[in-house]
């Protein structure tokens, strides 16, 4: 902040800096942003507390950086493999050994 000292007293000038807050926004526990605003208790990225995330179809490049693809994706990216095999369950034929046959 700049002041101007001919328009402003020294005494006003310390009050200006000791009244003004230091940040407006704070860490949002749902996107992880630095956009949860403090007083309103509302998240400017993601829209918490709300129970749907914030998006808007007039920003086609914000809603691009948020949609599925763009972070580690554990599960998603194994189930085009469990697909194409047809989500087989259980231990595969040849891994139970041999099997045993009962001699007379």
């Amino acid at each position: 902040m700049s002041f101007d000292a001919q328009n402003l007293s020294l005494g006003a000038c310390i009050l200006t800096i000791i009244h003004s807050h230091n940040k407006t926004h704070g860490l949002c526990r749902r996107c992880g942003r630095r956009s949860l605003h403090n007083q309103k208790k509302t998240c400017a990225s993601c829209g918490y507390p709300a129970a749907k995330t914030r998006k808007y179809n007039w920003s086609e490049k914000a809603k691009r950086r948020k949609v599925t693809g763009t972070g580690r994706m554990r599960y998603l990216s194994t189930v085009s493999r469990k697909f194409k095999n047809g989500f087989q369950t259980g231990v595969p034929k040849g891994a139970q050994g041999a099997t045993a046959t009962p001699s007379s």
